[in-house]
């Protein structure tokens, strides 16, 4: 246990080091200097968050207005083989195959690695639609 001495001791040191902090010119301008450049960054990153934000906005509004206009041309395709396939006896549709969806912030971004569009088809009539590849024959 302490005795009140070494307490006051202590109580004396700790007060010296505070007042020697204070009455130090140069660590309160260092104190000031990096509060003042820690505002600024701050500000530089709400700014470029601002910004991040826009643009991931805008990229998601032109891809909604591109996907429209792609899911549209697709069922076109769509409509126009299946029906030259039945004028043949058979079945066919074309798909759009669509990668995953973005997560978090990038929800609506995903990858287009994994898009494409997929043919398939069915050449006997009972047998269901297969993805038309080169192994794939009538």
């Amino acid at each position: 246990v302490e005795t009140l001495a070494e307490v006051d001791a202590a109580y004396e040191e700790a007060e010296q080091r505070a007042n020697g902090i204070v009455d130090n010119p140069e660590a309160l301008q260092r104190y000031e200097d990096q509060k003042k450049k820690i505002d600024e960054l701050s500000e530089k990153l709400e700014d470029a968050k601002s910004a991040k934000t826009g643009r991931m906005n805008s990229i998601k509004s032109r891809r909604r207005r591109w996907e429209a206009t792609l899911d549209q041309t697709v069922a076109k395709i769509n409509e126009l083989f299946s029906g030259y396939m039945a004028e043949m006896d058979c079945a066919g549709e074309v798909v759009l195959r669509k990668g995953e969806e973005g997560t978090g912030e990038y929800e609506g971004l995903g990858s287009f690695a994994e898009w494409g569009i997929e043919i398939r088809v069915s050449f006997r009539q009972g047998s269901e639609l297969q993805v038309l590849d080169s192994m794939k024959q009538s």
